[in-house]
């Protein structure tokens, strides 16, 4: 007789069938527990990034209601007051909010830029002689937010912060061809040489970062320092 008859032989097939398929149904439950657990962990993380986002938002927006009813106030009793709070809120609202997009309007920039000289001319006052010139037609330019600041926040520390008699700063803005340039210059009294102006610190030295990355080959920046003055020069191609 065969070791195995044909009916035995069905029978060994269907148990490893059965087996195979037990296996088979407690991996696929098994992998559909993991999967479960790991979609409850991200939902728990969802949950609190949200929480934390949440909180993140209620101090800003604690601010603005503070400084807008402080403006409100102010301008019945002291309207400088009242423009120094307009300036400073509309700076913190860049700063929170539209400089966390890619890219910004080149006059949004340029704005946030005009409030921050505003607040300074307030700390300095006849100290800090500020303008702002718009050579060209900039509204269809755009640049990485929050690029310029550090450049003029150097040009106040070098011109005015550490100088002992008055300083200006001098931001202005050009449009050529197949590019737009912002020269950012101030004054340096005499002495202070590239000994202490160096290259602006941390700031600048991001900035350059930043523009290497954002811009590759599609920028220039330059220093260019002088007996009695700081400049910078920034040009970033323009894409056609």
């Amino acid at each position: 007789m065969p070791l195995y008859s044909f009916g035995k032989l069905i029978v060994e097939l269907v148990n490893l069938y059965l087996i195979t398929g037990v296996y088979a149904l407690f991996y696929f439950v098994r992998s559909w527990y993991e999967e479960r657990q790991r979609a409850q962990i991200l939902l728990q993380e969802k949950t609190l990034a949200e929480l934390e986002l949440l909180k993140s938002q209620v101090q800003p927006h604690f601010i603005f209601n503070a400084l807008n009813n402080i403006y409100s106030t102010a301008l019945k009793t002291s309207p400088e007051t009242a423009r120094l709070v307009s300036h400073l809120s509309s700076f913190l609202n860049y700063n929170l909010y539209e400089s966390r997009q890619g890219v910004v309007a080149l006059t949004a920039e340029i704005a946030y830029i005009r409030h921050y000289l505003e607040l300074q001319r307030n700390r300095y006052g006849d100290k800090l002689d500020a303008s702002v010139n718009i050579y060209d037609e900039i509204n269809d330019l755009y640049i990485a937010p929050l690029l310029l600041l550090p450049l003029v926040e150097n040009a106040i520390k070098h011109g005015i912060a550490n100088s002992v008699g008055p300083g200006w700063v001098r931001v202005d803005v050009s449009k050529q061809q197949d590019h737009f340039s912002v020269k950012i210059e101030n004054s340096i009294e005499e002495g202070e040489g590239l000994e202490k102006v160096g290259n602006g610190g941390i700031g600048m030295l991001n900035v350059q970062k930043r523009l290497r990355l954002l811009y590759p080959d599609a920028h220039e920046f330059k220093i260019i320092l002088e007996p009695h003055s700081y400049l910078v020069v920034l040009k970033i191609k323009t894409s056609k």
